[in-house]
């Protein structure tokens, strides 16, 4: 066991890269270590050798080395940090881990360490910059809330802000400057000077700093002495200024209010040297920020109180010139009016007015309100009233409304108020009511008109499908006959070449007219919600290749590719031999509607936004559709092209596809653009559904 400790620890000292170090718990003194250990230190293995703990050790005492020895030979400790001295002197900041080993028979401790000095130098700097942060927090916080700067009091708000910044923030100078433009120069507004505790107002700047120092705050929100030494023209007019005042730092952030650069704030050292770190630049932009906002309150408070004034004269000019107004001083019943009372009132202008003079004009079914609204205005109820006038025999409607001013306990002692003339408002509202009224009885006679006609709309659109219906099964009937006696003559032996293209041609347009009449049958059933749809599940791929077996022979005979690309093991939840006929359909349209030598395909895959719908999509190289025609596509009996003869058929397949599409619980739509061609596309569910229509059955398809 013992040769297997030291080749355990001759391996440790080869292959790791930390420092190793065998120490004797007895001696203190060193036993082996590896070249990371010594080297690190600065020391060769020999003179590392000749050294004891205590000779490395920079932070704990001999007594202190003892008892950490006695507690890691008592597994107390396993690990701590402490700090080490190099052979030149440098202290280096380490991590240790111990333990104990036995090494040539002897029992040793092995300490392995790792280097943190620049670790532990990053967290001394984030502790203080953390605490620099938060004293220039508490520092806004308190600035932002002083009184001076809420009232707008510039002066005294500088004065507050320079003392207090200097002093916490430890710097020779604080000053915040005003630009002006009359005499091209910087104004002190207070300059607080910590060595001396003084504040300075008279302080001047030369005006041939004013033109440099704009140029360069107009492309830079501060300016760092330290770093426009490449700046000539700025460098040149503030080496003077710098010298006379035996500043040894500068930084200057600018105070911007209304988009116009207003002044300075800025911060001086003239003890040493000194760089400005990225957190004292912004916290000084932000303490501009702070001044430029007390220039802001300060132009803020003083238009507000001239608004105030404006405002009230101006509101009670327009109420003048718009309606009669009046005052009443209830002490003294003292009542004042303007021009436009009279006229209102039907008084003569001039006459000695009283409260009763207004009361007897009011009309006797609305003065019990109007009296009681009164009295509970002087309570302190808001007063505004709309009521009747008797005016030399006619009425009038008249608005009422006042303001009153009470004492502390509440008594009232002057009441301002309005009175408009409503009378053609009231008139007018009156007839529209009364229009609204006569409207309503039009709007109800004429919705009880269009049910009707909506009714009997669908009456004759039943009758109709009833018809086609009819007329279908009719024509089936002798059809079928047509087609089976020329089936018959076909097998005929005894027919020349010409009778027999002439029964084949009988065959032909009897099919035709057979398939159309099913068709009219298929809609007509559709319509009427009377066509029997068997539900299973499917799997669409083999049903797809049938279609394009269908409608291979057609496309060949236009020259039209085919193409097609499917999702694997797609399965849909539909009448399998309706979901085919819309397929064979769209197809057959994308193969007539194309142009020649065109390409016409299916894509069938699942819609990503509804795992439970399938869509099908058939496209084509043709001509397209013109928007306006898109809406007509669907119709019954409407063809795009009705007058190419290459193209049969009547206008219901699509619209046959849609009935069926919807009774599927799908929906089929259409994307087109002109000489692009288009898109006809089929929604289906994947998983069996309710529904609605009793004329449908269900099987569970085996896949």
């Amino acid at each position: 066991m013992t040769q297997e400790q030291e080749t355990l620890v001759e391996t440790m000292f080869n292959q790791t890269t930390d420092a190793i170090l065998l120490v004797d718990p007895l001696t203190q003194r060193f036993v082996h270590c590896n070249a990371a250990a010594h080297l690190g230190l600065g020391y060769c293995y020999d003179e590392f050798m000749q050294l004891s703990i205590a000779d490395i050790q920079a932070e704990h005492s001999p007594a202190e080395i003892t008892d950490n020895t006695a507690a890691i030979l008592n597994n107390a400790i396993t690990s701590l940090e402490t700090r080490h001295r190099c052979k030149d002197g440098a202290i280096r900041d380490v991590a240790i881990t111990f333990r104990t080993v036995r090494y040539k028979g002897r029992l040793l401790i092995s300490a392995v360490w790792r280097d943190i000095t620049e670790q532990k130098a990053q967290e001394h700097q984030q502790l203080a910059r953390t605490a620099r942060l938060q004293l220039h927090a508490q520092l806004i916080h308190d600035i932002s809330r002083a009184e001076a700067g809420i009232n707008g009091e510039m002066e005294r708000f500088s004065r507050e802000l320079t003392e207090r910044i200097a002093t916490v923030l430890d710097l020779a100078r604080v000053a915040v400057w005003q630009f002006n433009p009359d005499t091209d120069g910087l104004e002190c507004f207070d300059c607080y000077d910590l060595i001396q505790q003084l504040h300075l107002s008279d302080v001047t700047v030369d005006a041939t700093m004013y033109q440099p120092l704009i140029a360069h705050l107009s492309t830079s929100r501060y300016l760092d002495i330290n770093h426009v030494l490449n700046h000539s023209q700025l460098v040149e007019v503030l080496t003077p200024h710098l010298a006379r005042q035996g500043m040894t730092a500068l930084l200057a952030c600018s105070i911007v209010s209304g988009g116009q650069l207003r002044g300075l704030m800025t911060f001086e050292e003239t003890r040493a040297p000194r760089e400005w770190c990225a957190d004292e630049v912004v916290f000084g932009c932000q303490i501009a920020d702070q001044l430029s906002m007390v220039l802001l309150n300060q132009e803020r408070l003083g238009l507000l109180q001239a608004l105030r004034q404006n405002e009230m004269c101006l509101n009670r000019a327009q109420t003048v010139s718009q309606t009669g107004h009046w005052r009443i001083n209830l002490a003294n019943h003292q009542l004042t009016c303007s021009n436009e009372i009279y006229r209102i009132f039907g008084l003569p202008c001039g006459t000695p007015l009283t409260l009763e003079t207004f009361v007897a004009c009011f009309h006797p079914i609305d003065r019990p309100m109007v009296i009681d609204a009164w009295n509970r205005a002087l309570s302190g109820e808001p007063y505004q009233i709309a009521h009747r006038i008797l005016v030399n025999g006619s009425t009038r409607w008249v608005e009422e409304r006042a303001e009153f001013e009470f004492t502390p306990d509440g008594q009232p002692t002057v009441g301002l108020g309005i009175v408009q003339d409503i009378t053609e408002r009231v008139n007018t509202t009156q007839k529209l009511e009364a229009y609204r009224l006569h409207l309503e009885t039009l709007v109800a006679s004429r919705t009880a008109e269009l049910e009707e006609a909506k009714a009997a709309a669908e009456t004759a659109n039943h009758a109709k499908s009833e018809f086609l219906s009819q007329m279908s099964h009719e024509l089936r009937t002798p059809m079928n006959a047509i087609l089976g006696f020329a089936q018959l003559l076909e097998y005929d032996d005894r027919l020349d070449s010409v009778q027999r293209e002439s029964v084949n041609e009988i065959l032909r347009g009897g099919k035709k007219l057979l398939k159309l009449i099913n068709e009219i049958l298929d809609l007509s059933s559709l319509e009427s919600d009377n066509i029997e749809l068997y539900f299973e599940l499917f799997a669409l791929d083999s049903m797809i290749e049938e279609c394009f077996v269908v409608v291979a022979p057609l496309a060949q005979a236009r020259d039209i590719v085919l193409w097609h690309n499917i999702t694997p093991n797609l399965v849909v939840w539909a009448d399998q031999r309706r979901v085919k006929q819309i397929i064979v359909n769209l197809l057959s349209n994308a193969i007539l509607y194309n142009r020649i030598q065109g390409r016409a395909g299916l894509e069938a895959f699942a819609l990503p936004d509804d795992n439970a719908m399938i869509r099908v999509q058939v496209s084509d190289t043709g001509q397209g559709i013109e928007p306006g025609q898109i809406s007509e596509l669907f119709m019954p009996f409407v063809r795009l092209k009705a007058n190419d003869p290459r193209i049969e058929g009547i206008g219901i397949g699509l619209a046959a596809c849609r009935r069926l599409a919807k009774a599927m619980s799908g929906q089929i739509g259409v994307s087109s653009v002109l000489n692009e061609g288009s898109q006809f596309w089929i929604d289906l569910p994947t998983t069996p559904i309710t529904l609605p229509n009793s004329n449908t059955r269900s099987m569970q398809g085996i896949l």
